[in-house]
C-alpha cells in the first residue's frame, strides 16, 4: 500500500497541508494493513476471586441460560443450587481475604511501609468507577466519552425492552389463538 502510493501527489506549497496529506495517507495505510480485532477487557477482579470461583460463575451462567431457555424444573433447580454455591464461595473467600489482611496488620514484624499499604487496602480498595470504552454499532467506532457511552447503553436497553414486549405480546396472542382453537374444537 505504501509502495504503491504516489507520494509526489501529496506535495503542497503549504507545509501544514503537506503534513496533513502525508499523515492521512499513512493512517489510511496503517488501518488497511494492520490487523485488528475486538477484545473484551475485564475490569479488575476482586482480590478474593480465584479460579474456582470464576469456574463456578461460568457454570452458573451456563445453567442460567439453559434454565431460561428450557424452563425445566431440573435446570432451574440446578441453577439455584449453583447460584447458592457461588454466593457461598464468594462470601467465604471475601471473609478469608479480610481475615488474612487483619492478621497481616497484627504482625509486629511488618515494615511500616507494608503496614500502611495493607491498611490502605482495607480502607480504600481500588475500584474502577468508570465504564470502559463501548463499541457503537451505528458509527462502528469505540466511544470514550461518558455521555456517548450512556447513550449507547440506553439505546441497547430500550431496544431489548421493546423486543421483550414484542415477545410477550406474541406469546399472549399465541395463547389466545390456541385457546380459541381448542374452544372451537370442543363445540
Amino acid at each position: 500500500m505504501l509502495f504503491s502510493e504516489d507520494w509526489s501527489s501529496l506535495k503542497h506549497a503549504d507545509l501544514d497541508t503537506y503534513v496533513d496529506n502525508v499523515t492521512s495517507t499513512t493512517i489510511k495505510a496503517t488501518k488497511h494493513c494492520t490487523p485488528s480485532k475486538l477484545v473484551n477487557i475485564r475490569q479488575q477482579d476482586c482480590p478474593w476471586f480465584n479460579s474456582i470461583i470464576k469456574r463456578k460463575i461460568r457454570q452458573r451462567k451456563r445453567a442460567y441460560r439453559k434454565a431460561k431457555t428450557s424452563m425445566s424444573i431440573t435446570h432451574c433447580s440446578k441453577f439455584r443450587h449453583l447460584r447458592n454455591d457461588v454466593v457461598s464461595l464468594i462470601r467465604k473467600a471475601k471473609l478469608s481475604y479480610f481475615d488474612s489482611l487483619s492478621n497481616k496488620l497484627k504482625k509486629s514484624t511488618l515494615a511500616s511501609r507494608d503496614w500502611w499499604k495493607t491498611l490502605r487496602g482495607f480502607i480504600n480498595p481500588q475500584h474502577t468507577k468508570s465504564i470502559p470504552p463501548l463499541f457503537d454499532e451505528t458509527t462502528q467506532e469505540l466511544e470514550m466519552d461518558d455521555k456517548l457511552k450512556a447513550d449507547i447503553l440506553n439505546n441497547y436497553f430500550v431496544a431489548s425492552h421493546v423486543f421483550m414486549k414484542m415477545e410477550k405480546t406474541y406469546q399472549v396472542l399465541l395463547y389466545i389463538r390456541i385457546t380459541s382453537l381448542l374452544y372451537q374444537e370442543s363445540w
